[in-house]
């Protein structure tokens, strides 16, 4: 992750442009002065996700690995949270 302060409005365009070839853009918002995109890509057998976000001044890069074995679990299961510990 990388947060840029004083970020241009332009940050998130300029992000775009860097995206690898082949990578597909799955979501973009805009609200007030908050931009957000996401992309997806496949990198060599696994997939990966950027996110470009301009929120005010600030701008955010993040990139993460993808996988998909764990997107088909529960959204519970991915923090380790058992059904058991509830009370």
């Amino acid at each position: 992750m990388a947060i840029f302060e004083d970020a241009p409005e332009t940050f998130v365009d300029a992000a775009a442009q860097s995206v690898p070839e082949g990578w597909s853009p799955i979501v973009e918002v805009r609200e007030g002065d908050e931009n957000t995109r996401i992309w997806l890509g496949e990198v060599g057998h696994g997939l990966r996700m950027l996110i470009a976000n301009r929120d005010g001044s600030d701008g955010v890069l993040l990139t993460t690995k993808v996988n998909i074995q764990e997107l088909e679990k529960s959204p519970l299961a991915w923090a380790g949270h058992h059904a058991s510990d509830e009370h």
